[in-house]
């Protein structure tokens, strides 16, 4: 695969963070094509480092990580945490008005390739082209008036889609890790897999009963407690139908149903 890189930020801040800063830039102004993620002004992108290696997988994540520190002080990049959960830093990235003018749309456009690559790519089938490498490294990110949501990458089983339920499983993900006890991506789908048989087709009652899992301490996830409150779902704005569920599955543990 070919890279490429602006040689005046090459000059400036080196060859490895002019590569980095071009991979960045794509996936911001992918997301400016197809208008998702604009906050506070800007287009953002967000990644972990572990994913980010995983595509510039000639560096490792330490020079990744030292390169945008060279771009953010360099002023080509911002750098955020923009998650609602307090527990996920995964950091965001958008161009500053200096790093925007190095930024191009020339190998960014939208279509429904762009789409059914993605869509690919999140069902886990396997793409074979160049362009279809990038698709599966990138975040699918949507814009939304109300709120943040999280990443959604081919990598991460707790990149679900879904804003509420990626912020609680990151949250629990979080705390397992506080505890010394982290999660393998196994463990992650069988905790998914858990989730759906406790709750099947309801994220409003998945989410309730991961923030139980986490406010208690508790390793797994178990159903929910009759004092279990539906906080997170008002949060959330999980109203309706959803709602509605999950206070009956309150109810029931509270012997009323």
């Amino acid at each position: 695969m070919i890279y490429s890189f602006d040689g005046a930020i090459a000059n400036d801040v080196g060859v490895s963070a002019a590569i980095v800063f071009h991979h960045i830039a794509h996936w911001i102004k992918f997301n400016e094509v197809h208008d998702q993620n604009f906050i506070n002004g800007r287009y953002w992108m967000y990644d972990t480092m572990v994913n980010m290696q995983k595509f510039l997988n000639f560096y490792n994540e330490r020079t990744i990580k030292r390169s945008i520190d060279k771009l953010v002080e360099g002023g080509y990049l911002l750098r955020d945490e923009l998650s609602q959960d307090k527990y996920n830093h995964t950091k965001w990235y958008a161009l500053t008005d200096k790093g925007a003018t190095y930024a191009n749309l020339n190998n960014v456009k939208k279509g429904k390739s762009d789409t059914d690559k993605m869509s690919q790519s999140r069902a886990g089938k396997n793409v074979s082209a160049d362009t279809d490498k990038m698709s599966q490294s990138t975040i699918i990110q949507r814009n939304t008036h109300k709120g943040i949501q999280h990443s959604n990458t081919t990598t991460d089983p707790f990149c679900t889609g879904s804003p509420a339920l990626d912020d609680a499983l990151h949250g629990f993900e979080e705390m397992r890790k506080k505890l010394r006890k982290p999660l393998t991506d196994r463990a992650k789908k069988l905790t998914l897999g858990k989730l759906e048989k406790l709750a099947p087709g309801n994220e409003a009652m998945q989410v309730a009963i991961l923030d139980q899992s986490v406010e208690r301490g508790w390793q797994g996830v178990f159903p929910l407690k009759t004092d279990w409150k539906v906080e997170r779902s008002e949060k959330h704005g999980l109203h309706g139908d959803a709602g509605e569920a999950k206070s009956e599955y309150a109810a029931y543990f509270d012997g009323d149903t």
